[in-house]
């Protein structure tokens, strides 16, 4: 298989230091940005940027709020907020990004999940707040409405749009919430009106070590280079990267055991950024990047904070 070389290379070497690396032209035109937990006690989290080197670490969102990027497209960072309005009650904002010209782009309150785009970013697809409604919203880039996307199920989030537009890949669940009994989240596709809804993924049936609140099939991510979808899921202890293809047939592992790697995005070129920890109680999470044809990931922060679900954005 194509994957499976990066089963046993990829985040060989987790806690490397930054190595010197010459960048293209592409490569310098991108930055990382990613989410912070600056204030847990506050509830404070913020937006940050960083070059791909681990340089130049900025505070873009800069707002005692809970503030967390879900999207990027283009130099256009989203991300949900709770600013200017009660604790946990979210709406989504878009920046340019360098942090200026922030904008509340929504007027119904969000659900916590990853939201997608189409047509070079000008549709956005998202999860409204179970107080709004039970299915996703197909909305322009500036907050319009255009048209809603039911896909029958009990439970569902983190819409990925995939080709083109015509399908969307999601979360979901026969059961409304985790902590319902036989709960498990699993990738589904359906087509763009709804019609021919499929199940991707399976969790190992004899695989008993996630807990509840564990992701069973976290928030898919689309990386055109191999035609794949790539999630995280917890098996045999720990959180590892996945990918799987559209039929749901060419299921790989591309992260090794033992150590958590979460939450991840790739560049259309080929790059892998992601956050990991070890897998002790409470672990720190940081960001690693795994440049294309490279098998040692760099380790971009070193400090104690917790920085998680790094995606890239063009300057």
């Amino acid at each position: 298989m194509k994957f499976i070389m990066y089963l046993f290379l990829l985040f060989a070497l987790l806690l490397s230091c930054n190595n010197e690396k010459k960048y293209s032209e592409k490569e310098k035109n991108q930055k990382i940005v990613y989410n912070v937990l600056l204030d847990e006690n506050g509830g404070d989290y913020e937006v940050f940027s960083m070059n791909l080197d681990g340089s130049d670490k900025t505070n873009l969102s800069t707002s005692p709020s809970v503030d967390w990027a879900y999207y990027t497209s283009g130099n256009k960072i989203y991300f949900i907020s709770d600013r200017d309005t009660c604790a946990s009650c979210f709406y989504l904002y878009k920046m340019n990004s360098d942090g200026t010209s922030k904008k509340r782009i929504t007027d119904f309150k969000l659900s916590d999940s990853w939201l997608s785009s189409c047509k070079d970013g000008d549709e956005l697809i998202v999860k409204p707040h179970a107080s709004v409604d039970s299915v996703f919203y197909i909305i322009s880039n500036d907050g319009d409405f255009i048209s809603k996307l039911d896909v029958g199920m009990a439970y569902s989030s983190d819409p990925l749009y995939i080709d083109d537009g015509n399908k969307v890949v999601f979360r979901g669940s026969e059961h409304y919430s985790k902590q319902e009994e036989g709960y498990i989240d699993e990738l589904y596709m359906v087509n763009r009106d709804g019609s021919n809804l499929r199940q991707l993924t399976h969790y190992p049936a004899n695989d008993t070590t996630a807990k509840w609140y564990n992701y069973h099939a976290g928030p898919p991510q689309w990386f055109s280079g191999w035609n794949v979808i790539s999630y995280i899921s917890f098996q045999k202890g720990s959180y590892s990267i996945f990918t799987i293809d559209t039929l749901g047939q060419e299921n790989e592992q591309i992260s090794r055991d033992g150590y958590n790697q979460g939450w991840h995005s790739w560049s259309a070129d080929g790059m892998l950024v992601f956050d990991g920890s070890d897998t002790s109680y409470n672990a720190n999470y940081d960001i690693y990047l795994l440049m294309q044809d490279s098998i040692q990931p760099i380790r971009l922060t070193f400090d104690s904070l917790y920085e998680q679900a790094p995606m890239f954005v063009e300057k």
